[in-house]
């Protein structure tokens, strides 16, 4: 935000003076900024009318332009940091761009959806894109904005539009458009994006209603013949205050003398853990405490720690050998399974995970809950009995309301109480449990995977009016959540609200055609309703987007079966008993075939 104030205030001095020094000193902070920030890119279209509108012969004069050109590609030039810092295998060597491919794809944010909406394409994503999930996505910025502007300063705001409109046209179109693109068009076009340089803007237009109110003021009071200095004092004043407020309010908010939740978070973690554990971990907060305790203070050195996205310690998933292009959702999820399963089958060293994941592809595997992770265990092994954890925790500033708790901190607090609650519906005390779900929610009540998780525990204790609730709210809170929209799916399959789930495994599919499971769930309900030839296709559609998706050999199996179609449902659930020897369903139908003559 600086280099992009720096980069506005040169461009503005040039556009006044025509000193060309000034256009070369922009073009290198350009390039300096987009080394920064890519997001800095969503400025061209602004910058280029900007310039040709200053002074239109700029386009003929090849010689500045092309020197402006050299500027901008030194300033890039900081990117080469990367590549030359990967090679020495630093501890963090997020992306491992070390080739061509691979430094493109960290540079254009591919791990977090970018470089693949193209802002050429931008009229069309925004008007396929439902309405609820645009004021979904534009959400935070209105938030966001309400946090760091109360009403009483942001007034003003608007009173600098209509100042500048009146006196400045040009920089008043130019500061808007630069608004309405960093605070509303990238957040609907970029998964990650952020609102902060459109609060740069915005106070840009404080500034002019308080300079416009300012010569106002000081034109009343000549008109009322009161004592200049008196003026002079009481408007430096009131300038004063508004740092000095901006600092005695947010002082609290950024003292983190007692913040020890992020420190204290990680050390309860490895003291769950078993001696030389493995911990296979995912998520930011888990992530970064664990490299630090790991890296830094070196806690535990016993203890194994694999990042399950493959860019903090040993690359196991050998994603740094392939393309980016190469590796399609659906391969790195296999390549991890696959890599993830061989540890556990040949290791005989304790195997954790945090947070927990699905292990429908490991099926002779399950996790049990232990304190803040989820332990690997042989199905049918017998429990062992753990500690009380939590006693043993240290829970500093937990629930302290006093000591301020930004998103990420809030977000582990309802982690604590999540976990909690998930401990006492294992002990069947389910007034405590759903009073740590309150907690939980009133902790992090604004992000969905929370509520996405408490569905899950009602899911998997068949309190399925409280799952749909909490699914529902995961989906108020993000529309675009396609899991919440699967599992909802499936509860009403359960409770035999058929059209209901059909919609909601609809909706999944609409978010994400290549996720196979909701097409597996809605050929499963159209089976259900006798609509065998549709659940065949559904079914056909899984396969194709994995051809080990478990469970989906099974459900044509029965499809053929309830069909009248015999010998097709024998060749399914042949299948069936070669991948999965133990699987009952499968065995049942098979001796039930031997026994009936095809039809």
């Amino acid at each position: 935000i600086l280099l992009m104030a720096v980069l506005f205030y040169l461009l503005l001095l040039w556009s006044e003076k025509k000193e060309f020094n000034y256009l070369y000193l922009a073009s290198l902070i350009f390039g300096l900024s987009l080394a920064i920030h890519r997001h800095t890119l969503v400025f061209l279209p602004i910058f280029i009318p900007w310039l040709l509108f200053t002074d239109w012969r700029l386009i003929k004069d090849i010689r500045r332009l092309t020197l402006c050109f050299f500027l901008l590609l030194l300033g890039l030039l900081l990117y080469l940091y990367l590549p030359l810092r990967s090679l020495h295998n630093p501890a963090i060597d997020w992306g491992n761009p070390q080739t061509l491919s691979r430094f493109w794809a960290h540079v254009v944010g591919k791990q977090y959806g970018g470089g693949e909406t193209l802002f050429l394409f931008a009229p069309i994503t925004l008007l396929t894109q439902k309405w609820l999930m645009i004021l979904h996505r534009l959400s935070p910025c209105l938030r966001q904005l309400y946090q760091e502007m109360p009403p009483y300063i942001s007034w003003l705001a608007f009173v600098g539009l209509i100042a500048l409109f009146r006196e400045r046209r040009a920089w008043f179109f130019v500061t808007l458009s630069s608004y309405l693109l960093t605070g509303v068009v990238v957040n609907l076009l970029i998964q990650f994006g952020s609102t902060l340089p459109s609060f740069f803007f915005f106070t840009l237009w404080v500034g002019y209603g308080i300079r416009y109110l300012l010569i106002k003021g000081a034109q009343w009071n000549r008109r009322l013949t009161a004592h200049s200095r008196y003026y002079s004092f009481l408007s430096s004043l009131l300038i004063l205050a508004l740092p000095i407020s901006s600092l005695l309010t947010n002082y609290p908010f950024n003292d983190r003398s007692r913040h020890f939740l992020a420190y204290d978070y990680g050390m309860n973690v490895l003291a769950t853990l078993d001696e030389d554990a493995i911990l296979f971990m995912h998520g930011d907060n888990i992530s970064f405490s664990m490299t630090y305790l790991k890296l830094v203070e070196n806690k535990r050195p016993d203890i194994t720690i694999y990042d399950r996205s493959g860019n903090l310690f040993e690359d196991i998933y050998q994603t740094r050998d392939i393309r980016p292009s190469d590796l399609t959702r659906e391969t790195w999820l296999k390549r991890k399974d696959r890599i993830e399963r061989e540890i556990m089958v040949t290791t005989s060293r304790p195997v954790y995970y945090s947070p927990r994941r699905d292990m429908f592809p490991m099926p002779d595997y399950e996790l049990k809950h232990i304190g803040l992770v989820y332990c690997v265990a042989k199905k049918g092994a017998p429990s062992r009995e753990e500690p009380d954890y939590y006693s043993r925790y240290t829970l500093r500033g937990v629930d302290d309301e006093t000591i301020f708790k930004d998103q990420m901190s809030r977000e582990l607090v309802a982690e604590y109480h999540y976990h909690l609650a998930q401990h006492y519906f294992e002990e069947e005390d389910l007034a405590r449990a759903v009073a740590e779900v309150k907690k939980a929610g009133e902790a992090r009540w604004d992000i969905a995977g929370i509520h996405y998780n408490f569905g899950l525990i009602y899911d998997a204790k068949r309190i399925y009016d409280q799952a749909i609730e909490a699914y529902e709210k995961a989906i108020e809170i993000n529309p675009d959540f396609t899991s919440a929209y699967n599992n909802l799916g499936v509860i009403y399959a359960r409770k035999g609200r058929f059209e209901e789930a059909i919609q909601n495994f609809e909706e999944a599919i609409a978010l994400d055609p290549d996720f196979p499971s909701p097409h597996n769930n809605l050929g499963a309900t159209y089976g259900e309703q006798g609509r065998y030839d549709k659940a065949l296709k559904e079914f056909e559609k899984v396969l194709k987007l994995d051809s080990d998706f478990m469970g989906v050999y099974c459900n044509m199996g029965l499809a053929y079966y309830k069909k009248g179609d015999w010998e097709m449902a024998r060749h399914e659930f042949k299948k069936v008993s070669r991948t999965d020897p133990h699987y009952r369903v499968s065995r049942h139908y098979l001796r039930t075939l031997k026994k009936e003559k095809p039809r």
